[in-house]
């Protein structure tokens, strides 16, 4: 559980940080197609990212306790016999 969470924690910080960072590039960027397309398409793809992170991490909590629920069930039955 630790490990899941501590590489979700990170993939959220690399592609947070990954907007920023393309927000900047393109603020930056002399060219208006390609500040456009920095702006546009690679914030929007961090955001993506980001927002995919969410469900991996929702899709993790729900293994975990699913787990936990089945270790519990088999513990229950087995205390019982």
């Amino acid at each position: 559980e630790e490990r899941e969470r501590q590489f979700i924690e990170m993939m959220r910080a690399v592609h947070a940080r990954s907007v920023t960072d393309f927000g900047a590039i393109a603020a930056n960027a002399t060219d208006p197609d390609l500040r456009a397309l920095l702006a546009n398409r690679g914030v929007l793809m961090e955001q993506t990212h980001v927002q995919r992170i969410g469900l991996l991490a929702a899709a993790v909590a729900r293994a975990d306790s699913a787990r936990r629920d089945s270790v519990e069930t088999r513990q229950r039955r087995g205390g019982r016999q």
